[in-house]
């Protein structure tokens, strides 16, 4: 049996922004901005991934500050004077309208994206999607290891496991 670390590992270790999906008439700007602007704050790479994803697109993070991590779900901060919360569904649980952003996130998910679901002053703007790539050499490197004879190979990670099991699938590990 072998068993791999996922971030760094099978992947290259440094996140992008990949998608964006707005929700409740926000434009993308405002999100990325918004977004942008609370993760700046955070040292984390995920947090790193939305705030350069931003720049890339042009977007100015807005100004923040009063970052509260809520461990393994997300953050709050004050964004331009409102408060605004960015993580996991599990942060937003009993949120009223939060079906489309579940939506949004499953599909992203499926994928093998890392989601990110940003609301500001009660109202949901949106699904911040993040991938990291995958290294060039994981799929060969997984396939050599089968035909040698490993019968077990599993991944290990941290990230949610909807997006987990599309990285494993995606390179052949099994658990």
């Amino acid at each position: 049996a072998v068993a791999f670390d996922k971030t760094g590992t099978l992947t290259i270790g440094k996140p992008k922004l990949t998608s964006v999906t707005t929700l409740n008439g926000t434009s993308e700007s405002t999100l990325l901005s918004v977004a942008a602007g609370a993760e700046a704050l955070s040292a984390h790479p995920l947090a790193h991934a939305v705030v350069e994803g931003a720049k890339a697109k042009g977007v100015t993070p807005a100004t923040a500050s009063g970052l509260e991590a809520i461990h393994g779900k997300g953050l709050r901060a004050t964004v331009e004077g409102q408060a605004v919360s960015i993580g996991s569904l599990s942060l937003f649980e009993g949120h009223t309208g939060l079906d489309t952003a579940r939506a949004a996130v499953e599909a992203l998910e499926a994928q093998g994206q890392t989601t990110m679901v940003v609301e500001r002053a009660g109202t949901l703007l949106g699904v911040i999607g993040v991938a990291d790539a995958l290294r060039p050499e994981a799929q060969k490197t997984v396939a050599a290891l089968h035909d040698l004879g490993v019968q077990t190979t599993v991944m290990l990670s941290g990230d949610n496991a909807r997006a987990a099991n599309a990285i494993a699938k995606s390179v052949g590990i099994r658990d």
